[in-house]
């Protein structure tokens, strides 16, 4: 192996824009379950909407070169409606989340106040009592 030359100063930083600078590149391959994640919203509608069998899709995939099953093309429709579920669900969890913690009062709103209990000896600390401040 050669070795290289030093580099300058002005070299690498023209380097590091140049790589900065750079858009993405597009993916040119894909494998069967990311093709059909991408055509998801469309394939179920074929089959919800415009009466296609899941047998009609497949063969129309194939000749596209995206070769599943039609058990195959089931489950990776129902597992990707599955995950899109699941993420609509954390994200109204959170929302539900911080419109509670929005609600709750602040541990600075509560005050602590001595209950009296005559029938406590003085030796016995006394109870409290926590309210809420409004």
């Amino acid at each position: 192996m050669q070795k290289s030359e030093k580099i300058t100063l002005a070299r690498l930083e023209e380097a590091r824009r140049a790589i900065a600078a750079l858009a993405a590149k597009p993916k040119q391959h894909f494998t069967a379950h990311q093709a059909i994640d991408a055509m998801a919203a469309d394939l179920r509608r074929a089959r919800d909407t415009l009466g296609y069998s899941y047998d009609d899709l497949v063969q129309m995939l194939a000749g596209y070169g995206v070769e599943v099953k039609p058990s195959t093309l089931r489950g990776y429709l129902k597992k990707i409606a599955t995950a899109k579920e699941k993420e609509t669900a954390r994200t109204s969890a959170r929302k539900a989340g911080a419109k509670q913690r929005l609600a709750s009062p602040s541990p600075a709103a509560l005050s602590v106040t001595p209950m009296a209990d005559p029938a406590v000896s003085p030796s016995v600390p006394s109870a409290t009592r926590i309210t809420q401040d409004d």
